[in-house]
Parts: C-alpha cells; structure tokens; sequence
C-alpha cells in the first residue's frame, strides 16, 4: 500500500469472508487488484465537504474554465456540501443525490439547473474515483431531467437585409456631424 506521500509500506487488509473458499477469492481478487495497480483505499474516505474544498476546489481553479462557469460551478458545489458535504465519499449512494435534486427542483427551478447540478457532482465524483476513493459512481443509474428545448424563430433573407442596412443608416448628432445611426448620443 502506498500512503499520501507515496511511500509503500505493508498492510494488513483483513478479508471479509465466511469460509476458506471464499477468503481464497477475496485474496485472489486483491492479488489482481495489485497487479493491476488498482488497490482500494485504506483507511476511511474522507467526507464529501473536505474532498471538494482540499481536491476538486484546487484542480477547478487551474482547469482554464471561464470566471462565470467557474462562479455557477462554485455555486452548485456548495448547494451539495449543505446537502451531502458530512457523508463520506464512498457512503453517498442515489438516495441522497435524487434526494436533494427533488428538493432543488421543488425550490420552483427549471429541468436545467438540475441536470447542471448532477454533472458539478459527476466531477467530483470522478475526481474522487481517480483518486482511488471511490470503485464505482453512485450516480450512474440516476437519470437526466428532460428540458424541452424552446422554438426559435428563424430570420429571412429579408430580416438580414434589413438588419444591414440599419447597421450602415447615419444620422446627424445634436453636433450636426453625422455618425452612424447605431452609435450612442
């Protein structure tokens, strides 16, 4: 096992199993996990507050995102550390999450925030598994809120031409120079 500092040390798992065929396979699958360079964590996970703030936080101010993704981002994390922040990361299972995503919806929000507010947490969650916290999201089978996309007009040749030559129009200030007819007084 390696510690956070990267240090490889020996230590005792304890295989939770019944009978002798079943601690052999529970050995046989943590010699593969070892092979694979896949071990679990040991030792507790910790909580979903202190992983965004000391891992997520860190990585997403360096992530080149624009100042407004980042502010709605930032927003949406803390709605889940009020809701989720004192569960340990591998203790949150759909139930919390659908949870709080009924009560956001309930707070008269639209279909799209929700859907922005499961992917801030698939993030996290994602971070987490990469740091070995986490096997398997708990999000998985959660499903996406349908939003219905709104009509939108599309403008004629016409409109376009129209549009253009306002563009192009000049005018006479209060100067008596003539200017542009879209320019402010």
């Amino acid at each position: 096992m390696e510690d956070d500092a990267g240090r490889k040390a020996v230590r005792w798992v304890p295989l939770e199993a019944k009978t002798a065929c079943e601690a052999q396979e529970a050995f046989r699958r943590l010699l593969v996990e070892r092979d694979e360079n896949r071990l679990r964590h040991v030792g507790l996970a910790p909580t979903f507050s202190d992983d965004v703030d000391q891992s997520y936080l860190p990585r997403l101010d360096t992530s080149g995102k624009m100042p407004d993704t980042l502010k709605t981002e930032k927003g949406h994390l803390s709605r889940w550390k009020e809701a989720i922040g004192h569960l340990r990361l591998d203790r949150i299972r759909p139930h919390h999450v659908t949870g709080h995503l009924q009560r956001f919806k309930t707070k008269s929000r639209a279909n799209r925030p929700c859907n922005l507010a499961l992917v801030m947490l698939r993030h996290v969650l994602k971070s987490a598994r990469v740091d070995s916290y986490l096997a398997a999201l708990p999000v998985e089978g959660i499903p996406w809120q349908r939003v219905d996309k709104k009509a939108r007009r599309l403008y004629t040749r016409e409109d376009i031409a129209q549009f253009c030559t306002a563009a192009f129009k000049t005018r006479q200030n209060e100067k008596g120079e003539t200017v542009p007819a879209t320019k402010n007084a």
